[in-house]
């Protein structure tokens, strides 16, 4: 099937409940208008549009068909990975019928088929800061730690406190397993931030002050002492 024959069979689910509903309150109304108006915008192809309708609808609804939708749209704008947990949501749903649940599990394996990994070793055990492109990663600690991405152009920044930042720029195909050896140094600091050589200048000054006061009171002990006349 094409992406639009998909588009013609889940709009029409979604018509269904709609009618199917026993009172067509304001909320029913309002998600019925939002299916139409994603249906509109998946037969345009304007995604972007499609994907904000069918994003209302199951605000309004709750209803897996409306989950459905927003997979589909997730995988005509290439976010694989997006669309295959929203899949992989709506096929366990008790209350999708038999012929879209096939179908989810058919756009499904499509998606998979899509999404590419990179590998990620050299890590420690320490939990790091992970972001690919805009959305920040979650480390389980795993180890090497293995990230599921879409295909195309990504860049994978890692930070750790007190480490330099690790950073790789890369285009991947559909599907590709890349491996990436992590090397994170430790930040370079000056002498000046260790707390161990303000210690040893403390001391130093202390032992000089020490040694100032001393020969002070020597020099005081040796100087002869003014001559008085004392009057009868």
């Amino acid at each position: 099937m094409t992406r639009i024959a998909y588009a013609l069979v889940l709009v029409a689910l979604l018509v269904g409940d709609a009618s199917a509903a026993s009172a067509q309150t304001d909320v029913a109304i309002a998600a019925r208008e939002a299916f139409l108006a994603g249906r509109t915008a998946s037969n345009e192809e304007r995604w972007s549009d499609a994907l904000r309708h069918f994003r209302q609808a199951f605000v309004l609804t709750g209803s897996p068909v409306a989950r459905y939708n927003e997979g589909f749209v997730l995988r005509a704008l290439g976010r694989f990975r997006e669309a295959r947990d929203i899949f992989d949501e709506v096929v366990s749903s008790p209350d999708l019928d038999e012929a879209t649940r096939s179908t989810v599990r058919e756009l499904r394996a499509d998606v998979a088929a899509h999404i590419a990994q990179l590998t990620l070793e050299g890590l420690d055990a320490a939990l790091i800061s992970v972001r690919v492109d805009a959305e920040e990663r979650t480390d389980d600690g795993t180890r090497p730690l293995i990230l599921d991405v879409d295909p195309g152009a990504r860049v994978l920044a890692l930070r750790r406190e007190d480490y330099e930042p690790f950073e790789w720029t890369g285009t991947l195909d559909d599907h590709q397993r890349l491996t990436l050896t992590v090397a994170m140094t430790p930040t370079p600091h000056s002498i000046f931030e260790e707390p161990w050589i303000w210690i040893g200048v403390g001391v130093v000054l202390l032992a000089g002050a020490a040694i100032a006061i001393w020969a002070y009171d020597d020099s005081l002990q040796l100087r002869p002492e003014s001559s008085r006349v004392v009057r009868f």
